[in-house]
């Protein structure tokens, strides 16, 4: 029994990703079994290497931010007294490694669907690039900025998870690191729509930081954050 227990990794998986013999209907009421993917290479990558799906967790309705109109919102394990935001869209994955109820979960990232969850929840959530791995299996929000995610206890289960998929679990190698980019708000947005969020204590950590990056060589780049977007986007269609 311990061999099969090493060997073994029970997870949980959001509502978004196709399982096999599992119903996925992206956190919606409605009938979307017309537009539900088979089950992709990613779910597949799992399965051999030693996972094994326990169930889908919850997620709001077509991974559209933090609310969920038609489906309760889990209780963030965080506070057992006190309900607690758990952020969107992934949330159930989060509340579920928070809560212990398996060894790793995994979401779908478009704006932050599973860097805001886990941090609310208090795990770590790892959030790849969305060419990192393949999204086919999975129900599209955004073609170009659907991405996978992994929740997990550490940034050492992360890495190991990810090792895993390609192969390397026995050994938790990474692949070379190639050329590394670093994108930073710029003055102006960044600070407007952020800098009055954050606490004194993380101004201070930051400000060090922002100082070297500052004295280092960049590029200046013009983009459009996932809320930019969102709000031209509801701004055409009203």
């Amino acid at each position: 029994m311990r061999h099969v227990l090493q060997e073994v990794i029970p997870l949980g998986t959001g509502y978004l990703l196709s399982v096999k013999g599992s119903p996925t209907n992206a956190g919606s009421r409605v009938d979307v079994s017309d537009l539900v993917p088979p089950q992709g290479p990613f779910v597949t990558a799992l399965e051999r290497a030693g996972c094994v799906v326990l169930g889908k967790t919850t997620t709001t309705e077509f991974a559209m931010g933090g609310i969920n109109l038609t489906h309760r919102l889990p209780w963030n394990p965080c506070d057992s007294d006190v309900a607690r935001m758990t952020g969107g869209s992934s949330h159930g994955s989060a509340v579920a490694m928070a809560a212990g109820m398996a060894a790793i979960t995994f979401g779908t990232d478009t704006g932050g669907s599973v860097r805001w969850p886990a941090a609310l929840c208090g795990v770590v959530g790892y959030k790849a690039s969305n060419t990192h791995w393949p999204v086919e299996g999975v129900f599209p929000l955004s073609k170009n900025m659907d991405s996978l995610g992994v929740f997990a206890n550490s940034a050492a289960d992360a890495a190991f998870v990810e090792a895993a998929i390609r192969g390397n679990a026995r050994t938790g190698r990474s692949r070379p690191a190639g050329k590394t980019s670093l994108g930073i708000g710029r003055r102006g947005a960044a600070e407007n729509d952020v800098a009055h969020d954050i606490s004194s204590y993380s101004k201070a950590k930051l400000k060090p930081v922002a100082r070297q990056l500052n004295e280092r060589p960049r590029k200046t780049l013009d983009f459009q954050t996932p809320a930019e977007m969102f709000s031209q986007s509801v701004a055409l269609t009203g």
